[in-house]
């Protein structure tokens, strides 16, 4: 991770509110040029689909969006052929405090080490090894 070129970091919100829903809905009315009242009953699934959790779960789902974000930067990666390797199991309560995201509102998700191979790196030379398909995917022909 050291010798990566660029090191992302995720965050999410931390305990969305409707506040977050709020700014979202301006954010869409002024994208789409759709009046807010055309966007209140999108606005109030999105407040009750909140209010219904709680702050853990909240947080939870909100991590989950952030991994579509990261497929889609993987997806960007490969497509350049550009390596990179997401990454759990850091300390987030010190990326946290280096980055100051929790005086953000912010909790970090994943890392994402980005950059390309040495050419000394022998890792990058072998084979990758791969669940077989029928192994990872039920195939309902």
């Amino acid at each position: 991770m050291v010798d990566a070129s660029h090191l992302f970091v995720f965050a999410r919100k931390e305990n969305m509110s409707d506040t977050d829903v709020e700014k979202y809905i301006d954010s869409v009315s002024a994208t789409t040029k759709k009046d807010k009242t055309e966007l209140a009953g999108y606005a109030s699934m999105m407040k009750g689909f909140l209010s219904g959790l709680s702050l853990q779960e909240r947080n939870a789902w909100a991590d989950r969006q952030v991994m579509i974000a990261v497929g889609n930067v993987l997806s960007f990666l490969a497509d350049k052929h550009i390596d990179s390797c997401p990454m759990e199991g850091f300390d987030k309560a010190k990326y946290d405090e280096i980055l100051g995201l929790k005086d953000k509102g912010l909790s970090s998700v994943l890392v994402l080490p980005v950059g390309y191979a040495s050419e000394e790196d022998e890792y990058a030379q072998r084979p990758k090894v791969r669940f077989d398909v029928h192994d990872v995917f039920l195939i309902h022909a």
